[in-house]
């Protein structure tokens, strides 16, 4: 998505129900849109969750995480939770078409959070991280967001050139209102 030159790639290991994304791109941040982008499209409202076991540390802030779109267009509205190589967690937030991504980073680079779930309720986006057993929500925005999103798995090197792999294991993507059983991201994407 965006400017990215070397093309990336999404390697799915079922029986370990484990993604590895690799990809380089210039950033995801104020208008720097280029990035590689492992997605599902979901109706209503709904929520992607999951674990980041690593991040590559290609530049400090190659990053990897779990994102949510209103459409594949760059200038696209949307909420990201995740990880830089340097170990803390970040929220990327674009919350209308054409706005610029802002980034906060925050927690602890010595402890860093793996597990990270992302809750879209209509405009409502809800970043949470989780600490043992307990989901602790970390930042939420209101995202000018259409009935169908794009909820999936992001890489960005953040270094035009140079590949950044990140491994996710247990990723699920679900809709919030129904009764279903949580699905597992779509590998034809």
């Amino acid at each position: 998505m965006g400017e990215v030159t070397v093309p990336g790639e999404s390697v799915s290991d079922v029986g370990a129900d484990r993604w590895t994304v690799t990809c380089e791109g210039v950033n995801i941040y104020l208008d720097q849109i280029g990035f590689h982008y492992r997605y599902a499209t979901v109706a209503g409202d709904g929520r992607i969750e999951g674990t980041l076991l690593g991040v590559e540390d290609v530049y400090p802030f190659s990053k990897g995480g779990f994102m949510v779109r209103e459409s594949l267009d760059p200038e696209a509205a949307h909420g990201f939770l995740g990880r830089i190589a340097s170990g803390e967690s970040e929220v990327l937030w674009a919350t209308g078409r054409g706005a610029p991504t802002r980034s906060q980073q925050f927690g602890n680079a010595n402890e860093p959070v793996e597990r990270f779930r992302l809750d879209r309720v209509g405009l409502l986006v809800t970043a949470s991280v989780r600490h043992g057993d307990t989901w602790v929500p970390v930042d939420q925005r209101r995202v000018s967001l259409g009935e169908r999103v794009h909820v999936g798995l992001t890489v960005c090197s953040v270094t035009p050139g140079d590949a950044c792999s990140v491994t996710f294991e247990d990723v699920t993507v679900r809709r919030l209102d129904a009764d279903e059983d949580d699905g597992r991201l779509d590998v034809d994407r």
